[in-house]
């Protein structure tokens, strides 16, 4: 693709020259290799039928050269340089697979501007060729012209199949830095949050253990990543750019966890001292029963947050998108290895590091702090790593902006094109022929391209002087017809049309008719797992339907977000927005379980001893409730949803659209399911219990009105 470097036409002479000596470089510098033949070959040489499809661009300039060395009449009647077809010497040239940007004159045909050529590359497939020579020489092409052309007055841009892997592959490469700084500013947010809420909320002393962790918990998820992708690729699961992206979000599940462990054993261990039951030799509890506390009261909640994002992707995972299935697979494994490693590696290092609570040593607080602000020093130091510019998002801007608006083709393969000397067959094929032309937003005959108008003509002209060499194997040998050998196949039998249509989009086409119906079974599968699973870990039907509410809500939220802010629905988008509607059953997971179990505990006693145990229903039970709940799980929830945000949040400034959309969606769905946990589910609980409450109240009255004689 190439464009001026000042921005203005294309089509000056001095440009259009050197349009031409970049087609001759590329036709001649650049070698394959052909086993069979022993040689290097260059596209001149391996090109086959089609060595013609850039003539147009050097026909429009030879015209243009000819024009301004001889300006006679009689020349300019021959040479008529119009758009979008353009006539040399009786022989019509189409100038629209290769002229972007196109501004006219008043007659409506003359070019006045033209601001990008696209030089085409295409070959007949050699048996010798293997893919990784093929895109050797496409990256060849692309290097030269990236970094040794002289591009003072031409911009020169590769797109290609090999270059666009080559580019995502690469740009999911320079996405691992902005990990790590991802990590440590969850890291340093982990380690100030923990020891606040340790030193200031349960008047622990501060400690290295804390911190360790604080640390681990950001460490747990990357070694449940590395086994799962090890056990993925063991089993033959290929590796995908957007795996990169899997890593971020078992980060976030994993310390939504951890966060609530340490919180969970910080109460416990507070109420430990405070809880003036009687023990044997005035003994606190053992560490393996204040580990067996936290488990049971955390446990479920993890559970039930991994196991609906599990069944989410799983549904995402049996979809047709090769992409989207890698996704899901990988996010489902890894977030169960994460769930098998928070229960178990992670309690266990718990159970051995955390502290009792102590008194607080102010000199160790102060000695910490100033730890903590050299370490945030040296983050915001190595936060100004950037991510190089260059990379495909110039060529996909190019052809967002150029080609796609104006022209995209479509082939429409014949299989069985018949007797093309029969007549009758013949009107048959130039019926289909219009019947395309005329489809809406077509451009018409202009930009049909078909064999059998030229092949007419040429039999035609030949009939009239008296030839018989009129067969397509003495057509296709005309030089100016040689350009079909690409295009035709002569085949042994002959059945009728049987037409097939190929476009270099139709991958992506067929994906775009198939993201909707995925994306909706997908969420539907997702609302059911959820209120299965929810189902059987809290057995309480209502709170099982607040919760599919509020993920229903956050989702719904989500994505008219991501609407207003001018993203639409693509293979990226539904991966994220699959990813997004399994992540937001976490918060609301946690809070509904802690506030359904919260009767329980109260009741025994073991959660939360600040509270007398109620036997029936009060006026201030759902009160307790909610504070028990907000107690548990309100922090932690907090911590886990802002370290979150600050982890995704260095993605946003990443020039790339996987990661701007995976960012823009991560903090909408946290910030959003944050609100619901901690605003709308909790008032949503009252106005029920409470309602409840005046309900059983109403019953009862009725029933003693009832009960009492007139």
């Amino acid at each position: 693709m190439l464009s001026a470097k000042d921005n203005r036409s294309m089509i000056r002479f001095d440009y259009l020259e050197e349009t031409v000596q970049i087609l001759d470089l590329t036709s001649s510098r650049f070698l394959i290799h052909d086993s069979n033949l022993g040689t290097n070959q260059s596209f001149r040489e391996f090109c086959g039928g089609f060595c013609q499809a850039n003539e147009p661009v050097r026909q429009y300039y030879n015209g243009m050269r000819v024009l301004q060395e001889n300006t006679s009449v009689e020349l300019k009647n021959r040479i008529n340089l119009t758009y979008p077809t353009s006539e040399m010497f009786s022989t019509k040239i189409s100038l629209l697979p290769h002229f972007y940007g196109v501004e006219l004159y008043e007659d409506g045909k003359s070019l006045k501007s033209v601001s990008l050529i696209v030089l085409i590359f295409r070959a007949e497939k050699h048996l010798s060729w293997t893919p990784d020579a093929a895109k050797d020489w496409e990256l060849n092409v692309d290097k030269f012209f990236g970094e040794n052309y002289n591009q003072t007055k031409i911009e020169v841009n590769v797109l290609s199949q090999a270059v666009i892997e080559r580019d995502v592959v690469r740009a999911g490469e320079y996405l691992q830095p902005f990990l790590l700084v991802g990590f440590t500013i969850m890291g340093v947010f982990c380690v100030a949050t923990t020891i606040f809420s340790s030193v200031i909320m349960y008047g622990q002393k501060i400690t290295f253990n804390k911190a360790l962790l604080a640390i681990t918990a950001c460490i747990v998820p990357f070694l449940a990543c590395g086994t799962a992708f090890g056990l993925m690729f063991l089993f033959g699961v290929r590796f995908s750019p957007i795996l990169c992206i899997t890593p971020f979000l078992v980060l976030a599940i994993s310390v939504d966890d951890a966060f609530l462990m340490i919180h969970a054993w910080n109460r416990i261990d507070s109420e430990d001292i405070n809880y003036k039951r009687p023990r044997p030799r005035g003994q606190k509890i053992a560490q393996s029963s204040r580990t067996l506390q936290v488990l049971v009261e955390t446990g479920p909640a993890i559970a039930i947050s991994a196991i609906t994002n599990i069944l989410a992707f799983a549904s995402g995972g049996i979809s047709s998108t090769p992409e989207i299935r890698i996704f899901c697979i990988g996010n489902a494994t890894c977030i169960f290895i994460d769930m098998c490693y928070q229960l178990t590696f992670y309690t266990a290092i718990m159970t051995l590091f955390a502290d009792s609570s102590q008194f607080v040593d102010k000199e160790n607080f102060s000695n910490a702090k100033r730890a903590a602000q050299k370490l945030l020093r040296c983050e915001i130091l190595k936060s100004k790593y950037g991510l190089k510019k260059r990379f495909v998002l110039q060529s996909d801007r190019i052809r967002k902006n150029y080609i796609t608006p104006s022209y995209t083709p479509a082939t429409i393969i014949v299989n069985n094109p018949g007797n093309l000397s029969d007549p009758e067959n013949i009107r048959e094929l130039f019926t289909i022929k219009q019947a395309f032309e005329n489809l809406p937003d077509a451009i018409g005959p202009e930009s049909t391209k078909l064999f059998l108008s030229d092949y007419i003509k040429f039999k035609q002209t030949l009939e009239d002087e008296g030839s018989n060499a009129i067969s397509i194997e003495e057509f296709l040998k005309w030089p100016e017809y040689s350009y079909w050998k690409g295009f035709i196949k002569m085949p042994k039998k002959l059945k009728r049309f049987n037409l097939s249509v190929f476009t270099e989009d139709a991958f992506y086409v067929d994906l775009l008719e198939a993201i909707p119906a995925i994306t909706w079974q997908t969420a539907v599968a997702t609302f059911i797992s959820v209120i299965i699973v929810c189902t059987l870990f809290i057995k309480h039907a209502a709170t099982v339907v607040f919760v599919a509410a509020s993920i229903f809500a956050t989702c719904i939220g989500m994505f008219s977000y991501m609407s207003l802010f001018g993203m639409t629905l693509d293979p990226i988008i539904m991966s994220i927005s699959i990813m997004c509607i399994g992540f937001s059953v976490d918060i609301p997971a946690h809070v509904s379980f802690h506030y359904n179990a919260a009767e329980s505990h109260m009741r025994n006693r073991i959660s939360c001893s600040t509270f007398t145990s109620v036997s029936e229903h009060t006026n201030d039970d759902f009160k307790s409730r909610l504070q028990h709940t907000l107690r548990s799980v309100g922090y932690p929830v907090i911590q886990a949803g802002v370290s979150t945000n600050l982890c995704v949040l260095p993605l946003a400034f990443v020039p790339l659209y996987m990661a701007k959309v995976f960012s823009c969606a991560m903090l909408l769905c946290i910030s959003i399911s944050l609100i619901h946990g901690i605003l709308i589910l909790p008032a949503m609980f009252c106005l029920y219990d409470r309602a409840l409450i005046q309900f059983h109240s109403w019953i009862s009255s009725r029933e003693k009105q009832t009960d009492t004689p007139i």
